[in-house]
This record gives C-alpha cells, structure tokens and sequence, in this order.
C-alpha cells in the first residue's frame, strides 16, 4: 500500500471534505449579522469557524473511532460519502492516535468556547460547550445518539440553528425568533445529507445495530423522508422572508430544488440500484453548500435589527 503524507492521513481522518458542514452555517451566521448592521470582528470570526471546524473533526474522529469498535464500519472498500475513513481498518492509524484527534479537537472548541464565554457571555459559552456535548456524544458510549434514531435531529440542531445563532452572537447580535427563524433551512439539509447517506450504510449498520432512522424505518418506508426534509428546508425558507428574518434575495436560495429533486429520485434510484446512492449524496452535499451560499450572500443585505 502506497505511504500517505501525514497531512492526508490527517485530513482524512477528520474527514476533511465534509469542511462546509460546519463552515456554511458560520458563515450565515456571520453574514446575518453583518446585515443587521453588526460590525464584524475579524479575530472573532476566525475563532469562532475554528472553534466549530474543531468540534465538526473531532466529532468526526469520534464517529470513525466508535463505529469502528461497534462494528458499523467494518473493513472494505472506502466510499466517498459514507462509511468512514477506513484507516483504522487499514492500520494506518491506532486507536490511540483517534484519542488524540477527539480529544485535542474537542478540548480546542471547549477553550474557544470559554473565551467566547468570557467576551461575549454565558450563553455563548453554553451554545459551545452544547455542541461539544452533542459531538462527543454522538456515536460515544453511553449516549449514543446516533444509534437511538437521534443523529439526524442532533446534527441539524448542532450544525443548523446552533452554530448559525452562535456566530451572530459571536459578532454582537442579540439571538431572537428571526435569527432562529432564518438558520432552520440549514438545520433540515444537513440532517438530509446524514439521512441520504445512511441509505448507503444500510446493511452494515443494522448488523451492527446503529438504529439511525433509515435502519428504523426501513430503506423504502424511510424515502418520503428524503422528500419532507427538503421540502421543510424550502418551506422554512419561505417563511424567514415572510416573517421578515431574511430579506426577500434570500428566496435566490430557492434555485436549488431541482438540484434537491434529482437527489431524491438519486436515492429511490437507489433502492433498487445502488450505485445511484453515491449521486444522491453527492448533490445533497451540493445543495446544502449552495443553499447555505446563497443564503449568506442575501443575508449581507442591510436590514433593521432583531
């Protein structure tokens, strides 16, 4: 097997890739409150898409690392989107090198977290050290969120709502209904894109027991499922610029649908033939990063405070 450089061992081992899970929603954030006539913090922003790209890898070494030991992600052929990085499998990495990827990762957000605690106030501090919480605890015994059926909603709550009303915060907005409002179509795509790529884990992680909602529901009963997270994404877009939360350019985000369409008949492609699956979760990742795109592009628009 050909050597890796350590930076690619690393970059895959946190998986790298997934970046815009967790810089999209600060950047809306951020964005919201610029245009709200915020003025941005330089440094504070930066510590702050740091502090959740920390959480986002060490939360995703946590996810290699157990479902390695529960046996959800066995050895075989890697996959782009699912099934994790494989390099426990392979030995190119230990166990105790995954300790210091989850815990170094983890204790960086934490340290962040306190001193947005300190700058900007307890809640501050709070949102941050939920979301550490929630990563860690994931696929981490004995919680286990995401094999109880659970991983869906913590993923769209953390990398949704939470790390979009954290980054308005972090830049001096006060959090209300509007910010929260305007943060939901984040919420319901990522927790698609962890729902779509579930359907190519299927096998393996009912062997294993990793109860996620598709494993529950079963993959033709789960595919409605697909179709109300991106129609809930659309509608709750629809109602932030009807409630005033994100101004009316914002509804641009909407050109995404057939994009989002596609991903779905991708998926029930895929109930029959599975390399359908890897299209499917490919434009749901690109939905979620160019909805979010667009989203921060409109929210720079000026616009009163909330």
């Amino acid at each position: 097997m050909k050597r890796m450089s350590p930076f690619l061992v690393y970059f895959l081992a946190v998986r790298g890739p997934f970046l815009s899970a967790s810089a999209i929603p600060v950047l809306v954030g951020t964005a919201m409150a610029h245009g709200q006539g915020y003025s941005l913090n330089p440094l504070f922003f930066w510590l702050n898409l740091a502090g959740v790209v920390a959480l986002h890898f060490g939360a995703n070494a946590a996810n290699d690392y157990y479902d390695y030991l529960s046996g959800a992600d066995p050895a075989r052929p890697v996959k782009p989107f699912s099934g994790g990085s494989q390099l426990l499998q392979r030995g190119v990495l230990r166990p105790r090198h995954y300790a210091y990827l989850i815990f170094g990762h983890l204790g960086l957000a934490v340290l962040i977290a306190f001193f947005f605690g300190y700058a900007r106030g307890p809640l501050a501090l709070a949102l941050g050290l939920a979301g550490a919480l929630v990563a860690y605890y994931y696929t981490a015994p004995p919680v286990k969120l995401s094999y109880r059926g659970l991983g869906e909603f913590a993923v769209g709550l953390t990398f949704g709502p939470l790390t979009a009303l954290g980054s308005f915060l972090v830049q001096g907005g006060a959090p209300g209904l509007l910010p929260a409002l305007a943060s939901l179509p984040l919420g319901f795509l990522i927790a698609n894109v962890l729902y779509v790529n579930q359907y190519s884990d299927y096998l393996e992680d009912r062997e294993a027991g990793k109860r996620n909602l598709v494993v529950i529901l079963g993959r033709e009963r789960a595919l409605p499922g697909v179709y109300l997270l991106f129609a809930a994404a659309y509608l709750s877009l629809v109602a932030a610029v009807g409630a005033g939360a994100l101004p009316p350019t914002a509804l641009a985000a909407c050109l995404t649908a057939p994009l989002a369409r596609r991903a779905a008949e991708s998926v029930r492609l895929g109930l029959r033939e599975p390399e359908h699956l890897t299209a499917a979760s490919a434009a749901t990742i690109a939905v979620h990063g160019l909805t979010g795109l667009l989203l921060a592009l409109a929210s720079l628009k000026a616009g009163p405070r909330s």
